[in-house]
């Protein structure tokens, strides 16, 4: 695939080909599932984790828009009888996730909004049918790793980071997704080494 500029994109994992990120992913299957929804302006972004995340988890959904009150898919997940739908988000009503009891017949299920902080909130606003779900929430360990962009405050996570932590909180001493972090590193690193070379910016 083409921009207008020219430039070949990946078509998996949506950025240049000059610093495709395919090679750093390992797929992970995971007793929870995640539906990651995408909002629109991610589509710029050239360092969305949200995409990232999907790839990595191969008990994921990516579903884009701005509000998820009508879509079927959104829909389709919380009505299975399968699933015990949640959203990760941090409202005033959240619980731990170490809390929460999850009957022993569902699987866990974890919307998580990707996007900017000051979108997230809009997103759920616009979403009755998410807005309703129980809201879980976890305490971060450490501050994100995210240098290339700006968290408007110490504990926000960029999405990978996030669903990294749940996984962390909910199997405690297991290394088996830490590749999420290794690949977001990697990201990162390889994002900084690009911007501190003015002349290669072109290709990012």
């Amino acid at each position: 695939m083409k921009d207008m500029g020219f430039r070949e994109f990946c078509l998996e994992c949506r950025r240049a080909r000059r610093v495709c990120q395919c090679a750093d992913i390992r797929k992970l299957a995971t007793d929870q599932v995640f539906a990651i929804l995408t909002h629109p302006v991610e589509r710029r972004m050239k360092t969305g984790t949200g995409r990232l995340a999907h790839l990595c988890i191969s008990n994921s959904v990516l579903i884009e828009g701005a509000g998820f009150k009508d879509d079927p898919r959104v829909n389709a997940l919380i009505e299975d009888p399968r699933y015990f739908p949640t959203v990760l988000y941090p409202g005033r009503a959240s619980i731990e996730i170490q809390e929460l009891a999850v009957p022993q017949d569902r699987r866990l299920l974890m919307f998580v909004v990707d996007t900017k902080w000051s979108l997230a909130k809009s997103v759920l606003n616009r979403s009755p049918n998410l807005k309703a779900l129980p809201q879980i929430r976890f305490t971060p360990t450490r501050p994100s790793g995210f240098h290339i962009r700006r968290q408007p405050r110490a504990n926000c996570l960029s999405t990978i980071e996030a669903i990294h932590f749940v996984l962390e909180r909910l199997a405690p001493g297991t290394a088996e997704h830490s590749h999420l972090i290794e690949a977001f590193d990697k990201m990162v690193r390889r994002q900084m080494d690009f911007e501190s070379k003015p002349t290669r910016r072109h290709f990012l």
